[in-house]
């Protein structure tokens, strides 16, 4: 009886040395639980450095944008600048043309409007020159106008889409809003 009692018992404390084991083991490799003071207080700590990592990267992305969107702007106001100076070069082409096409139909009718020294075969012809270059000048001058406003467009439409991004950015991290 007392051996079978023993076998009994061994069995049982072999059972009950696994269980203690397997225990042991698990609470051991477990996730440690956030129960004295210090666990809590490191949780927190990890928590704060998250949520500061996070503001610095929307801060960085932040003035990136920003940075953007300065730039674009640069960009938009040389385009706009260059599309005012071909504009103005394009008006006085056109003034240009219009008094020496006055005064070639001048000379062409024999008028008296021209001085005596622009009345010869030769000054009309040296006029209807000036007048092709001029003529010539005019379409140079809108092939340039019609390509800077193209690249007007363009630019302003980056610059809208920069904005835009930068709307989002700030909607994202306005407060009262989840992130």
């Amino acid at each position: 009886m007392v051996k079978r009692f023993l076998r009994l018992a061994g069995t049982g404390a072999i059972a009950a040395v696994g269980i203690l084991a397997a225990a042991g083991w698990s609470t051991m490799h477990a996730q440690p639980a956030a129960s004295s003071p210090l666990d809590q207080l490191l949780l927190e700590v990890r928590q704060l450095r998250g949520e500061i990592k996070q503001a610095a990267d929307s801060s960085m992305r932040a003035q990136l944008f920003v940075a953007r969107l300065q730039l674009q702007e640069q960009r938009v106001n040389a385009v706009a600048r260059q599309l005012m100076d071909v504009q103005n070069r394009l008006a006085a082409v056109r003034q240009q043309q219009a008094q020496l096409r006055q005064r070639l139909t001048a000379g062409e009718e024999g008028q008296n409007l021209l001085a005596p020294e622009d009345r010869s075969d030769d000054q009309i012809r040296a006029l209807r020159v000036q007048v092709e270059r001029a003529q010539a000048r005019e379409d140079e001058l809108r092939a340039q106008e019609t390509t800077l406003i193209a690249a007007l467009t363009a630019e302003q439409a980056r610059w809208n889409e920069f904005n835009e991004r930068l709307d989002a950015l700030e909607r994202s991290l306005s407060p009262g809003k989840p992130r």
